[in-house]
């Protein structure tokens, strides 16, 4: 009796620890200035892949987090919710997708070449993110800890942009 009692204790506690990491998050995205609205043959919105992955040892598994959204300048915000352990490190990608492309086939390119993708971003070296993502654009690309702000501000081409992301506990204030 005393060893089931124990054992239920022990799951007991190992379920309520395992609860308390993984807690409802919600992320906003908001587009203060739209990447594909400023030339005449710019479509005016912006087709935006967001992609999440837990970053174990700087390995990307499967993705945590797949979105995609159309921005315009009525449709500037989008929220959603997802259970995320809270002590995890996460890496993003925020694409501009300007084919027909899905995530399916962008997924494992990013897990396979993420490191030498951030590299050539990092130094504007568009040409060299083209090899890999062909017509699609980083906005924004990173990591983060929950909870989070993240700012991204560029320039690609002759687009100027700007995205916000907000990463947050979900509690009862912001249902």
């Amino acid at each position: 009796m005393i060893i089931k009692t124990l054992t239920f204790i022990s799951l007991l506690l190992i379920f309520n620890i395992s609860n308390a990491q993984n807690q409802k998050t919600r992320f906003t995205i908001s587009a203060s200035n739209l990447s594909e609205d400023a030339s005449l043959l710019s479509s005016n919105n912006d087709e935006v892949l967001f992609l999440v992955y837990k970053d174990v040892d700087g390995d990307l598994g499967k993705p945590v987090i797949v979105e995609y959204f159309v921005f315009d300048s009525l449709n500037t915000k989008a929220s959603f919710d997802i259970n995320l352990d809270q002590t995890s490190s996460y890496k993003y990608f925020l694409l501009e997708m300007d084919s027909d492309r899905d995530y399916i086939q962008i997924d494992p390119i990013l897990r396979v070449h993420h490191q030498a993708i951030k590299e050539c971003h990092e130094k504007h070296d568009y040409l060299a993110v083209e090899k890999y993502l062909s017509d699609e654009d980083i906005l924004g690309l990173g990591e983060f800890k929950i909870p989070d702000e993240i700012d991204i501000k560029g320039i690609y081409k002759i687009d100027k942009y700007s995205y916000q992301i907000n990463i947050a506990l979900k509690n009862k204030k912001l249902d």
